[in-house]
């Protein structure tokens, strides 16, 4: 029963997956931007030695940024592989830092992050890195694998700061999808020490200020109607100058009617056709479906899950 319930529920993310991206990319009126930025550093490798340890091969740090066109859809891929630290067989080897690609707006971000991360095999490995910002789109998928340590007949430590969030906005409209997948702070040790170490995610710097929803903002300073004194007494205040009529000549201002915002101007009623509101600058349809991007980021979440599924089935089959 469980095996047929499996294989059930893979199917279903594998094919309603594919259905959902097919939709999401017929559905956008406009070209869709993807971007993959893949980061890749501060990472410590030992292998019968200890890293970092200095001096060595030095190699340059990495940092190309790929893309390619396919009509309605753009996606980009800014790869970034610098500031990792590696010891095999007693020979160091270290890569200059390099600085992740600055977030680019799109309309679907999946950045994926492997970051302060330590590996000691016979040998002792120390990482320390945090993850960059994630760009600002309609729809967000960061993975982010930082902070992991492994030690087989060494020692590993491995601590990282992941991000929460995303900097800047796409135009002002709130994300519609975020679906941040973090392994991070863990520890795996075979015969030797690991440590790994998670700290306080950071909050992404939004694009503009936000406020309260709902806040309360002060009109001006109550005035109170009497005054209190110190032996208990009240001073009443002072009374209103009351209505003073208009002189004969004078028209009087209509009053607002309630319903009607004041400063919005209403459109007078048609008696030979239909209404047109007022200010409307020719003829516009309002699109009250769903965002193409929201059903493109759920269907590429339910790829990522199915894909998850079959593969942990062909362990599980093969070992």
């Amino acid at each position: 029963m469980t095996t047929w319930v499996t294989r059930t529920l893979r199917v279903a993310l594998l094919t309603g997956g594919l259905l959902a991206v097919g939709t999401g990319v017929a559905a956008a009126s406009d070209d869709l931007d993807v971007t993959v930025p893949v980061t890749v550093t501060d990472n410590a490798l030992g292998v019968l030695g200890d890293a970092p340890a200095g001096g060595g091969l030095e190699l340059p740090a990495v940092s190309q940024d790929p893309s390619v066109d396919l009509g309605p859809v753009a996606v980009a891929v800014p790869v970034t592989v610098g500031g990792n630290d590696a010891a095999i067989g007693g020979v160091p080897v270290s890569q200059d830092p390099a600085p992740p690609a600055p977030p680019a707006p799109a309309d679907v971000a999946v950045p994926v992050t492997v970051a302060g991360n330590a590996v000691g095999v016979l040998g002792d490995a120390t990482a320390s890195g945090s993850a960059p910002a994630a760009p600002p789109a309609a729809v967000s998928v960061p993975v982010t694998v930082c902070g992991t340590a492994v030690g087989v007949l060494g020692d590993a430590a491995g601590d990282c700061t992941p991000v929460a969030g995303r900097t800047g906005d796409t135009g002002g409209d709130p994300a519609g999808v975020d679906l941040p997948i973090t392994v991070c702070g863990t520890g795996v040790a075979v015969l030797g020490d690991a440590a790994g170490g998670c700290a306080t995610p950071g909050q992404g710097q939004p694009g503009g200020s936000a406020r309260p929803v709902g806040a309360a903002q002060p009109v001006g300073a109550a005035q109170p109607a009497g005054s209190a004194q110190p032996d208990g007494s009240t001073h009443a205040g002072q009374p209103g100058d009351g209505v003073h009529p208009q002189p004969a000549g004078h028209p009087v201002a209509p009053r607002q009617l309630a319903g009607t915002p004041s400063g919005h101007p209403v459109a007078a009623r048609s008696t030979g056709g239909v209404a047109t509101p007022a200010g409307a600058t020719g003829d516009a349809l309002a699109y009250t479906g769903v965002e193409p991007a929201a059903v493109l980021g759920a269907g590429l979440l339910a790829l990522l899950t199915g894909a998850a599924l079959a593969r942990a089935r062909r362990r599980a089959a093969t070992g």
